[in-house]
């Protein structure tokens, strides 16, 4: 049998004792013979503040157990009056849906968590653009209310335009500021890989090793970014180098989806369409390996037959034995990630003034997908 339903009875709420009364800064100002501002100044850090006054406030709020926090909402207020802003010491960070299903983005998000954390950040997690909707992601409540300090973006510059348009008319977030990780900005910081080194050393690579015609695999969408600029750029560069024409040799084709099974049927009659291919520099781990598993369709392997290098160097490619055979260009994910969050808290705190433009260097990690190029009959 289900027992009634008691009815809800609200319980008086009893009056708080002195010692439960949360300790403002009324009462630090009161133990330290100073003035409220003075207290205010000292706890922001204020340099104008004389050193020996900001120590004894310091002391005096931990001896009685003041806590911010509790008073978070009305000094926010009482600065946005004066065109000033608390600082909360929370970073948002904007990631495309699913894409922490990858190790590439598993790897970048521990840096960033890594960065924040060891300055007591934290840290708000947000879906930027949706592909399979073309949606927009909303400027959360926090955001709007002035609770974040920054952002840090890891979406293409085209795709997060409107999110970004939206940041900046957002009255407690206007002028905060914002950092890409992995791509470029122009009016926003950025912390990003050296593509252009890791993309030359992959391709001088096969080049030493005899091959001469290429083909480069890259994403549609991203054609007219910066790393895929700087990538056909710079094997364009390893070519000349070696007193080749890269309009000669250097093939291209167009990834166009993600989950691919239609490029990747497209890719192999490419293959097949110009068999004098012997290298293929692949958009990244997975679409190697991907590759890698499809070319007994065409009686191929790797390296016998082709050569194949990935670019990120975050998924293997194993043999028989269970040992990755990848050679890969290695992307410094955790140290961008590590980086990218420094840097937005330097520039929230103004240890860094400007924009600025990181690049972290890669390398190529050559293991046993390429090989010279088979001997012709």
């Amino acid at each position: 049998m289900v027992d009634a339903v008691k009815p809800f009875v609200a319980i008086p709420r009893r009056p708080r004792s002195d010692q439960e009364r949360a300790v403002t800064m009324r009462d630090i100002a009161a133990r330290c013979g100073v003035t409220k501002q003075t207290v205010s100044r000292a706890l922001l850090g204020d340099t104008r503040v004389r050193a020996d006054t900001r120590e004894r406030v310091l002391a005096a709020a931990e001896a009685l157990g003041y806590d911010p926090t509790r008073h978070h909402a009305a000094r926010q207020m009482a600065l946005s009056k004066h065109g000033l802003s608390v600082l909360n010491e929370v970073i948002a960070v904007f990631f495309p849906p699913f894409t922490f299903r990858s190790n590439f983005v598993t790897e970048l998000f521990w840096g960033i968590w890594e960065g924040l954390n060891e300055r007591g950040y934290a840290l708000l997690a947000i879906h930027s653009r949706d592909p399979r909707t073309d949606a927009a992601p909303r400027v959360t409540a926090a955001i709007k209310r002035g609770e974040v300090d920054g952002a840090i973006v890891h979406s293409r510059p085209g795709d997060f335009s409107p999110t970004l348009d939206e940041l900046r008319r957002e009255q407690y977030f206007a002028d905060r500021p914002i950092v890409f990780s992995m791509w470029t900005h122009p009016s926003c910081s950025a912390v990003t890989a050296e593509y252009a080194s890791g993309a030359y050393a992959a391709a001088c690579h096969l080049l030493e090793l005899g091959h001469r015609h290429l083909l480069h695999i890259y994403h549609a969408p991203d054609v007219t970014t910066h790393p895929v600029i700087t990538r056909i750029e710079a094997y364009e560069r390893a070519y000349r180098d070696f007193g080749l024409n890269p309009a000669r040799y250097l093939h291209a084709f167009a990834w166009e989806d993600d989950d691919g099974a239609r490029s990747l049927a497209q890719c192999l009659e490419h293959l097949k369409a110009y068999p004098e291919i012997t290298g293929v520099l692949a958009r990244n781990d997975q679409n190697a390996a991907l590759l890698a598993h499809n070319l007994h369709h065409l009686g191929k392997r790797v390296p016998d037959d082709i050569s194949l290098i990935g670019f990120d160097d975050t998924d293997p490619l194993f043999n028989a034995f269970g040992q990755n055979i990848l050679t890969s260009v290695r992307l410094p994910l955790r140290e961008i990630g590590l980086e990218a969050a420094r840097l937005v808290i330097q520039r929230v705190t103004g240890e860094q003034r400007a924009d600025v433009i990181q690049q972290i260097s890669t390398s190529l990690v050559t293991r046993h997908s390429t090989a010279p190029p088979p001997l012709k009959p």
